[in-house]
């Protein structure tokens, strides 16, 4: 079995997991190398799983509460109003 398949058995994404080990890895000591099994990993590593999930989460609340207002803007204002809002905002941020 590859590692790309006992990583996706052990719902790890296998990309994540790769990078992961292949930068510890030049470092990493001889005597701890079962620790980067992705059986192994997986355990080890359900706390930062935990915090991707929270960040998703946080995320798409925040999307939607922007979203929403954006939405309440738009019905408030002309047309051109809102894209020079848009505008205006981009420059910012730019």
């Amino acid at each position: 079995m590859t590692l790309i398949e006992s990583a996706k058995l052990c719902e790890v994404d296998p990309w994540a997991y790769l990078k992961d080990v292949l930068t510890k890895l030049p470092t990493w000591p001889n005597s701890r190398l079962d620790e980067l099994l992705p059986h192994n990993w997986a355990r080890t590593n359900i706390h930062f799983r935990k915090m991707v999930a929270d960040t998703e989460r946080l995320a798409a609340m925040y999307r939607s509460k922007i979203d929403a207002h954006i939405s309440a803007a738009r019905q408030r204002v002309s047309p051109e109003q809102f894209d020079a809002w848009l505008n205006e905002i981009g420059d910012r941020h730019a």
